[in-house]
């Protein structure tokens, strides 16, 4: 499946083209970023110290976003010059929980695959898909070893992940660049409790709603749920729901979906979390 890409450009970056010319990358590099942080944290200390880190990426990817941070047709700083004048350049965000790292892998190979797909250069790693430890030995103007210690922790190893981006890489439509300049920087992301158990996914607010994922709250909640694809309307143990599509995930009012799987359903202001429990 797809997943949005939130707009988090910094400003005042450099444009320096890629050897081969602007937007002319060849290939991408699969990082980790070393600290256990979400995005959004990742994202504002590169905002704030790019410039003496003398360091920057193209995305940040974690259990419940992609955030694109600089334009993927010019050099990022990420893996050394030799790399960084070939290269897109993804840092995996790093977690202790293994529900939050699935998803966020899934995130991690869906991105990899699209940015190979928009140029169309296929999965070969090595070439088009590396590590910055491939670069680090390669190369030898780094020394990091990311993303394989990482991988390794919660189970997976290279071998895996080039694997899998090939697997998705033959999936992908990638209907030109629409994904890169998506903005939806105003999103309000608001977390899930069901039955005080803390949810690996997010919903979000507008216009002081709160908006959750159906099926994933269904599924875990045992309802049943129906697509009816012809009039793009879904519906939870028989109930119609004022859904939002949004790259394919329909999400809906926290209270509806709540009522429609007799849930009880409270705000936790503060903390910015819908909570659901058995009624």
């Amino acid at each position: 499946m797809a997943y949005p890409i939130i707009n988090n450009i910094i400003p005042g970056l450099p444009k320096q083209a890629f050897r081969n010319g602007v937007g002319n990358y060849e290939g991408v590099v699969a990082h980790s970023t070393g600290s256990f942080a979400p995005d959004e944290n990742q994202v504002k200390y590169f905002q704030n110290n790019w410039q003496s880190r003398q360091a920057f990426v193209q995305f940040f990817v974690d259990w419940d976003s992609i955030r694109q941070t600089s334009d993927l047709n010019y050099r990022a700083w990420g893996a050394g010059p030799t790399a960084n004048q070939r290269y897109v350049h993804v840092e995996l965000c790093q977690t202790h929980d293994h529900a939050q790292f699935l998803e966020s892998y899934k995130r991690y190979v869906w991105v990899l695959a699209w940015i190979l797909k928009r140029k169309n250069l296929g999965v070969f790693d090595g070439k088009t898909l590396v590590s910055h430890d491939y670069c680090s030995k390669t190369f030898r103007d780094t020394t990091h070893t990311d993303p394989i210690g990482y991988l390794k922790e919660h189970g997976k190893t290279w071998a895996n992940l080039v694997a899998d981006v090939n697997a998705e890489y033959s999936k992908i439509d990638t209907n030109g660049n629409y994904l890169s300049t998506a903005k939806t920087e105003s999103v309000e992301k608001c977390k899930i409790q069901l039955n005080g158990i803390k949810l690996p996914i997010t919903g979000f607010l507008k216009a002081g709603v709160s908006y959750i994922p159906v099926r994933a709250i269904a599924e875990s909640a045992g309802g049943n749920v129906y697509w009816n694809q012809a009039t793009k309307q879904v519906k939870v143990n028989d109930h119609d729901l004022d859904e939002h599509i949004i790259d394919g995930v329909s999400y809906a009012p926290a209270r509806e979906l709540a009522a429609a799987l007799n849930l009880s359903v409270d705000w936790d202001q503060p903390n910015k979390t819908v909570k659901l429990s058995q009624a």
